[in-house]
C-alpha cells in the first residue's frame, strides 16, 4: 500500500518535471552586506579541480571502461562463472553485475539441487579454467579502479574510505558523456544550485561560520555512504545541507528558477507564449518540493532496489536535514543577533566612516552632486547599509530630492524590518513625513512594509495615527490587494479612533466595487455599524433618516 502511494507521488513529480524542467539561478535576495566570498572561492575550487583534473579523469575513464568491456564480454560468454563464491564477491566489490549476482544467489537458493550439481560443477576443471582466465581480467580492473582520481580523492565503496575522503570528496565530480561528448553537467548543476542559496546564508551568517558550515555539511552528508559501503563523489550534499539552511532561515524569499518546456513548445509558441523563462518561486514550496521528490527517490532507487540509478539521494537527504538543524539551532540560541550581526557591522562601520565623514564634509562645502555620487558608489558595494542611506537622506532633503528621498527611507525602513525593529522603522517613516513641505506630503515606500507599520501603530493602539496612514496608503498605492487590506484595516481603526467619517470613506472605497471577497464582507459589516454609530451620534435615528439601520453590529462601540 505504502509503496503504491509513493510510486504515484513519484509518477507525478515525474510528470511535473517532464513538462517544466527548472534550475534555481538565484534568489530574490540579491543584495548583501559584503562580497561572498567563501561562496564564491567554493564554487571557484570545484570548477577548478575539475578543468584541471579532466584530461587525467578522462584518460583514467577510458582505461577503467576497457576493463569493464573485458570483464563484461568474458561473463556473457561464461555466465556459469557467477555460481562460484569468491568470484560473485570479487564482481561485488567492482559494483559490476549486481542485478546478474542477485538473480543467481536468489536461483540458488531456491533451488538446492541446481546448487549441488553447481558445487560439483566447480570442482571440475572447466571451472578451474575459467577461474584462472578471469582474475586477470578483474586484476586489471582493480589496478584502473584504485588509481582513478574518484577512489584517491572520493568516499570509496565497501569501507575502504580514508578519514580525509569524508571531505574531499566534495570537491570531485564526475564527467556525463552525450553522444560521445563530455560535459560538465555534474559540476554545473551542483554549483548553480549552491550560488541560488548559498551567498544568501554566507551574508547572514558571515564567512568563518558558512565554511565551518559548508564544510561539515559535507562530512555529514556523506556519513550514510560511508557506513553502507557505497562510492560518493560530487558537492551535491553540502549544497543539500545551505539548501536545508535557506528554507529554515528565508523560508519566503523567493528562489529564481529558470524553466523550459519542450513537450508544451508548440501548443505554448501558438498561443504566442515562450516556452521558457524565469518565475519566483517562494523557497518553501520549490525546496519542499525539492525534499519530497528526493525522498521518493531515495525510497525507490536507495532502499528499495540495492543497484540504484547510481545517484545517492541519501546523501541530498542527510544534507538537506543537517541544514535544517543547523540553522534551527542558530536561531535558537539567537547566534545571529548577539554574536555575528555586530562583528559584520562593526567591520563594515569600521571601514565606511571615514568615507561618509568624507562625502558630508563635501555636503557641508555645499558640493552636493559629488557627496551624491561618492554615497551612492559606496552603496552599490554595501546595499542597505543604514549609515550610508542615513547620509544619502541629508543630501536629498538638502537639494530637495523627494523621490530619492522616498527611495533611500524606503531601504531604511526594509533594513530595520528585516532585523524585525519596527520601532526604528517607524522612527524612519516619521523623519519621511518631516521632510517633506505640510501642504505637500507624498511619502512612497512599498506596499508591504507600508502595511507592516500601519499594523504595528495598531499594536501601539495608536488608532488614529495608524487609520490616518492606512488612507494615505490606500490612495497612493496602486496595487489592489494592499489598497483592499489598508481600506478594512483603516477603517476598523478609524473606528477604534471614533473617526466615523474617515471608517465610512475607507469601507466605502471596498463596497463600492461590488466584490464578493473576504475584504468586501468585512467592509459591508464595518460600514454598517461606522453608519449606525453616526446616525445614532448625530440623532438621525429618533428622526428617522436611516431607516434601514436599526441595531448596532454586536462588535459596534461609539468611542
Amino acid at each position: 500500500m505504502l509503496d503504491t502511494v509513493l510510486l504515484t507521488l513519484l509518477i507525478i513529480v515525474w510528470a511535473f518535471e517532464l513538462f517544466f524542467f527548472f534550475v534555481p539561478l538565484g534568489n530574490e535576495r540579491s543584495t548583501v552586506r559584503r562580497l561572498p566570498l567563501i561562496t564564491f572561492a567554493i564554487l571557484a575550487a570545484n570548477t577548478l579541480i575539475y578543468f584541471v583534473s579532466l584530461p587525467v579523469t578522462v584518460q583514467q575513464d577510458r582505461a577503467k571502461e576497457k576493463a569493464f568491456k573485458q570483464i563484461k564480454l568474458f561473463i556473457e560468454d561464461n555466465r556459469e562463472i557467477l555460481a562460484d563464491d569468491q568470484i560473485r564477491e570479487r564482481l561485488k566489490e567492482t559494483g559490476l553485475f549486481r542485478k546478474e549476482i542477485e538473480s543467481i544467489e536468489k536461483k540458488l537458493q531456491a533451488e538446492p539441487a541446481n546448487e549441488d550439481n553447481y558445487r560439483s560443477w566447480l570442482k571440475g576443471a572447466t571451472a578451474s579454467q575459467l577461474r584462472k582466465e578471469i582474475k586477470p581480467l578483474l586484476e586489471d580492473f582493480d589496478a584502473a579502479d584504485e588509481a582513478h582520481l574518484y577512489n584517491k580523492y572520493g568516499l570509496v565503496r565497501d569501507g575502504k574510505w580514508k578519514v580525509y575522503q569524508l571531505l574531499t570528496y566534495s570537491f570531485i565530480h564526475a564527467n556525463s558523456k552525450i553522444f560521445g561528448l563530455i560535459f560538465p553537467l555534474h559540476l554545473f548543476f551542483n554549483l548553480i544550485t549552491l550560488f541560488a542559496v548559498g551567498f544568501s546564508i554566507e551574508d547572514l551568517w558571515g564567512r568563518d561560520l558558512f565554511l565551518l558550515f559548508y564544510l561539515s555539511g559535507a562530512i555529514v552528508a556523506s556519513i550514510p555512504d560511508a557506513l553502507s559501503g557505497t562510492g560518493l563523489i560530487g558537492a551535491s550534499g553540502a549544497a543539500s545541507a545551505v539548501m536545508g539552511a535557506f528554507l529554515v532561515r528565508l523560508p519566503h524569499t523567493k528562489i529564481k528558477l529558470g524553466w523550459i518546456s519542450l513537450p508544451l513548445a508548440l501548443p505554448m509558441l501558438a498561443f504566442g507564449k515562450k516556452p521558457y523563462g524565469v518565475a519566483k518561486v517562494a523557497s518553501y514550496y520549490y525546496l519542499a518540493f525539492f525534499f519530497v521528490n528526493q525522498l521518493l527517490l531515495w525510497w525507490f532507487f536507495n532502499y528499495k532496489t540495492s543497484g540504484g540509478d547510481g545517484v545517492s539521494y541519501r546523501c541530498h537527504l542527510t544534507g538537506f536535514a543537517y541544514g535544517a538543524i543547523f540553522a534551527l539551532t542558530i536561531k535558537y540560541f539567537k547566534v545571529e543577533e548577539k554574536h555575528i550581526n555586530p562583528q559584520i557591522e562593526a567591520k563594515i562601520a569600521f571601514y565606511l566612516s571615514p568615507k561618509i565623514t568624507a562625502a558630508l564634509e563635501l555636503l557641508d562645502n555645499g558640493e552636493e552632486k559629488v557627496a551624491e555620487k561618492k554615497l551612492k558608489a559606496l552603496l552599490s558595494s554595501y546595499p542597505h547599509n543604514p549609515e550610508i542611506l542615513m547620509a544619502l537622506v541629508q543630501v536629498y532633503e538638502r537639494i530637495k530630492n523627494f523621490p530619492q528621498l522616498n527611495e533611500s527611507y524606503s531601504a531604511l525602513i526594509r533594513h530595520h524590518l528585516e532585523k524585525d525593529d519596527k520601532e526604528a522603522a517607524l522612527y524612519a517613516y516619521d523623519n519621511l513625513l518631516l521632510a517633506f513641505p505640510d501642504n505637500h506630503i507624498e511619502p512612497q515606500i512599498p506596499a508591504r512594509d507600508w502595511l507592516v507599520l500601519c499594523e504595528y501603530l495598531v499594536e501601539l493602539e495608536m488608532y488614529h495615527e495608524a487609520s490616518v496612514e492606512y488612507e494615505r496608503l490606500a490612495t497612493l498605492c496602486l496595487d489592489d490587494e494592499s489598497t483592499l487590506r489598508a481600506c478594512v484595516q483603516g477603517g476598523e481603526a478609524a473606528m477604534e479612533a471614533g473617526d466615523l467619517q474617515r471608517a465610512i470613506r475607507l469601507f466605502e472605497k471596498i463596497v463600492s466595487k461590488n466584490a464578493m471577497d473576504g475584504f468586501s464582507a468585512r467592509a459591508r459589516l464595518g460600514l454598517e455599524q461606522a453608519q449606525w454609530l453616526l446616525a445614532r451620534r448625530t440623532g438621525a435615528l429618533n428622526t428617522g433618516m436611516l431607516p434601514n439601520i436599526t441595531k448596532p453590529l454586536p462588535f459596534a462601540s461609539d468611542a
